[in-house]
């Protein structure tokens, strides 16, 4: 009767070991896991609107080239969301927002870094854009006349 005493509390010790071993295992697994997605998430962020700001602007801090140079030089990812609205339109309540730049990083000088950068731009372009239209008024704004 002893021998199977021990019998069963050897299969029940083993079954405690192997719960508790699988309890390790999740908690260890879900341990993994939120640090992993605290590894992809961003501590830091700024939005910089560009919607109102002439075209030539906007296209200065959103194409390709000037992306890359503000990624490199800064080390902050800068995205490009939204969509163009036209002045004096309001994005409706559940459609995207008007066109902005996020600017994210881990460390939050990249971040203002990078705002700065943008920002400079920004007038700068501006500035240009002015400019050309104050020299030939009556030139149309795209890249194309009709005749």
């Amino acid at each position: 009767m002893t021998t199977e005493h021990s019998t069963d509390l050897t299969s029940t010790s083993s079954s405690v070991l192997a719960r508790a071993h699988l309890r390790e295992h999740r908690q260890q697994h879900e341990e993994l896991t939120t640090k992993r997605n605290a590894i992809d998430a961003t501590e830091f962020h700024a939005i910089i609107p560009i919607n109102d700001y002439p075209q030539k602007a906007r296209w200065r801090v959103t194409n390709k080239e000037t992306m890359v140079q503000l990624i490199d030089m800064t080390g902050a990812s800068v995205t490009n969301k939204g969509i163009y609205y036209e002045p004096g339109k309001e994005p409706p309540p559940e459609g995207p927002p008007k066109l902005h730049l996020l600017i994210e990083s881990n460390e939050e000088w990249r971040v203002e870094q990078a705002v700065r950068e943008i920002k400079r731009l920004l007038v700068e372009a501006s500035a240009a854009a002015l400019q050309a239209e104050m020299r030939n008024p009556t030139a149309p704004s795209g890249r194309y006349s009709v005749v």
